[in-house]
């Protein structure tokens, strides 16, 4: 029996999303927004950028550490969360306040750079620079960033799960079955759970990525916004899992997701047991873990009543819309940082 040679679908995600000069973050993204290839919470309405300013002065005002108060937005799509933030805050509170956004895509720092001109706002490549550049004291917070990591896909396999792979040939992606996968996760570990042939991804990259910047963060409060569920609901009437891309607003599914490389943007519903858990291990605590809805509302409970007449309002507060979709996890750093070596 020979041994799989193909990519994870990870490698895949990454090369298809964010090679330098052919991944769809990096060159191809056009735009966020309603004209642009998918639109998100911050560019429907300005309720989401009001509520995280409510919510990072609040944990600002926690702080101990002295000094100007640092704000990270990783990720900052087109730029409109962090406008609506420089708007709420006002220019009173802009002076006690150092914004940062971290973007790696060169497209979308350009247009941020660009409806953000006026502003004394400092973008970095990494969060690692961003963190060293506040001293390790800050308040983070991303609005569907977790949702565009790579991420492995595991097949159950009988008793057992299997590794999903990817490989070029005659001109297409094809999948083939690899081996057991090395490590597990709240989804792996929930076998018994899943029918024959389910499939699960788990983003082995996400969790990486935290433990890279982990020691560097010292003290604040992270906010993670983003559309899925606890591992107990996520895959519920999803047994080819929640992997999938979107092109031109159209949604792709099975083998398409494999199509147009760099082209198209490829996502998943993200699994929040799996985030609270790898911040457990690196000593984080969870504060909250709410829907949308109930965190906007937290913030401003006068939106309740204007949702009955703003459609987009109360769509992003509706538990069947976005209110229920997305979910949002507060956590923040224990006084120790745990030996990842």
């Amino acid at each position: 029996m020979s041994m799989p040679t193909g990519w994870s679908v990870a490698r895949f995600m990454e090369e298809a999303l964010y090679h330098p000069e052919r991944g769809y973050y990096a060159r191809n993204i056009r735009d966020v927004g309603a004209r642009g290839d998918f639109a998100t919470t911050a560019t429907m309405h300005p309720a989401l950028a009001s509520a995280i300013t409510s919510w990072a002065c609040a944990a600002s005002r926690q702080l101990k550490h002295p000094g100007p108060r640092h704000w990270i937005e990783i990720g900052g799509g087109n730029g409109a969360l962090a406008a609506g933030i420089q708007k709420r805050l006002g220019w009173l509170r802009r002076s006690s306040v150092r914004y940062h956004i971290v973007e790696i895509s060169e497209a979308l720092r350009e247009k941020q750079q660009f409806l953000l001109k006026n502003t004394k706002i400092q973008w970095h490549s990494t969060l690692q620079d961003a963190l060293t550049a506040s001293g390790g004291h800050a308040i983070l917070f991303s609005n569907e960033l977790a949702d565009a990591f790579p991420v492995n896909v595991y097949m159950k396999d009988g008793e057992s799960w299997r590794e999903l792979l990817v490989h070029f040939s005659e001109g297409n992606w094809k999948e083939e079955a690899g081996l057991p996968p090395r490590e597990t996760s709240s989804a792996l570990a929930a076998l018994a759970q899943f029918p024959q042939g389910q499939r699960v991804e788990v983003a082995f990259p996400y969790r990486d990525w935290l433990r890279d910047w982990a020691p560097l963060w010292k003290s604040g409060r992270m906010l993670t916004i983003d559309y899925g569920e606890s591992v107990e609901t996520l895959y519920h009437r999803r047994p080819r899992g929640t992997l999938r891309g979107y092109f031109h607003h159209q949604r792709m599914e099975g083998e398409e997701i494999y199509r147009r490389m760099g082209w198209q943007d490829l996502t998943t519903d993200v699994n929040f047991t799996d985030l609270t858990a790898w911040g457990a291990e690196l000593g984080w605590k969870t504060v909250r873990f709410e829907n949308q809805r109930e965190f906007l509302l937290r913030q401003s409970p006068s939106l309740k009543k204007r949702a009955n007449k703003n459609a987009v309002l109360g769509f992003l507060l509706s538990e069947e819309g976005a209110g229920g979709r997305f979910r949002v996890l507060e956590q923040e750093p224990g006084l120790t940082s745990p030996d990842l070596t």
